[in-house]
């Protein structure tokens, strides 16, 4: 599958509200490689009225982040471009991960979507290893908004 790696952490892994989308064939292929988890510590946390997960670009804060690997077609990486807002939202980056397989250890480079320019209030926000839309927290996801969130951008970019 031409393409590329993408490492999820929020609500597009299995079991999470977004999941489907992610699966869906009209807008692209996506095939689930791995579970997996960041090399760097990176603070991953939920902010906006929708309670949207949040993977900061601020190494060396925050936790190794799990979550899982998929490979996906070109059409899929566009689509997720336009759902994750990239660049007016996140920005889709190269961030190494190690895979927790049968591979375990292994350290691959894939895509994942970091908000670069984040408010400071978000780095004083409890900052997970990894998310449940039906956490401990209590702040379940809201998609009341369009798919992508983009609207949300002012509530936690500066």
């Amino acid at each position: 599958m031409d393409g590329a790696l993408v490492f999820v952490y929020g609500t597009l892994k299995a079991g999470e509200p977004n999941h489907r989308l992610l699966m869906d064939e009209q807008t692209g292929l996506a095939r689930l490689v791995a579970p997996a988890v960041t090399e760097r510590r990176l603070p991953l946390v939920i902010a906006s009225r929708y309670n949207i997960p949040y993977l900061v670009d601020a190494p060396g804060q925050g936790h190794r982040v799990r979550g899982e690997l998929y490979a996906v077609d070109v059409a899929k990486l566009a689509w997720l471009d336009r759902f994750e807002g990239v660049p007016r939202h996140y920005e889709r980056c190269a961030e190494s991960v190690v895979r927790l397989d049968a591979a375990g250890g292994a350290t691959v480079a894939a895509q994942a979507y970091l908000l670069r320019k984040p408010k400071p209030f978000m780095l004083r926000l409890p900052m997970m290893e990894e998310y449940s839309s039906r956490g401990p927290h209590g702040l379940e996801y809201r998609s009341d908004e369009s798919l992508s969130g983009a609207s949300d951008i002012e509530e936690v970019a500066g």
